[in-house]
């Protein structure tokens, strides 16, 4: 059954089709059941489960990828972000890196940064990575004589997307969740404060308190929360 499955699923792929509605009834089928053979190993990448260590003073990130309270997240100095084109990384099982001539992987590398950008929604990566199927179609096939090629490229674009963003929620979620694990880290927010009197902005109250000394021309502003224009980030 696993190998009818996966060829039926390459001859799907491999075929353009005329019809678009027909061509997104077979894709998406053919897409819920390529993400359910396969399970949560083609959506974990290797490299996401290594390197997750924290800089010292930080926290990991938690399970369901967000920060512990009064921390935030930040980019780990030692995390180097890693992409693998469109599929899993060091899978057995290869899939279309595009459509004829409309090639998806740039938008797949930019799916796996994308999910190690510290912050970013996972919406935000999955809609991206259409958008950026979708043009590399537009210019593989630009015009009215090209318009059923570029049809079955949006269809096939469109079915890639479903299969990040709504087919196999969990493995996904949990695919972006080790990406963030991966790059990033939860460390204490930093209050930026202000010396009045001599002008000058600190990350740290006591050092502020140590050095901002008042004097008869200087007794207001003494180490106040920092404002944009007197402290700019």
């Amino acid at each position: 059954m696993r190998n009818e499955l996966i060829d039926s699923l390459t001859r799907v792929f491999a075929t353009p089709s005329t019809n678009r509605s027909a061509w997104r009834t077979v894709t998406t089928t053919a897409t819920m059941g390529f993400w359910a053979l396969l399970g949560r190993s083609l959506v974990e990448p290797q490299s996401a489960l290594a390197n997750i260590d924290a800089s010292p003073g930080c926290l990991e990130i938690n399970t369901d990828g967000s920060c512990p309270p009064k921390t935030t997240k930040r980019p780990k100095p030692s995390n180097v972000p890693s992409y693998n084109g469109c599929g899993p990384e060091g899978g057995s099982i290869k899939i279309p890196q595009g459509y004829g001539k409309a090639d998806y992987r740039p938008a797949c590398n930019g799916h796996d940064l994308c999910y190690e950008e510290c912050g970013t929604p996972k919406s935000t990566c999955d809609n991206n990575f259409h958008t950026g199927m979708d043009a590399s179609c537009a210019s593989a096939y630009p015009g009215v004589l090209n318009a059923l090629d570029r049809m079955g490229c949006y269809e096939r674009s469109y079915a890639y997307y479903q299969a990040v963003s709504q087919f196999g929620d969990d493995a996904w979620d949990d695919a972006w969740i080790a990406g963030q694990q991966k790059a990033c880290e939860c460390c204490q927010k930093t209050t930026t404060v202000f010396c009045n009197c001599n002008q000058k902005c600190y990350s740290s109250v006591t050092t502020c308190l140590s050095e901002c000394h008042t004097s008869l021309g200087c007794f207001t502003g003494i180490c106040e929360p920092a404002t944009s224009d007197k402290c700019p980030a």
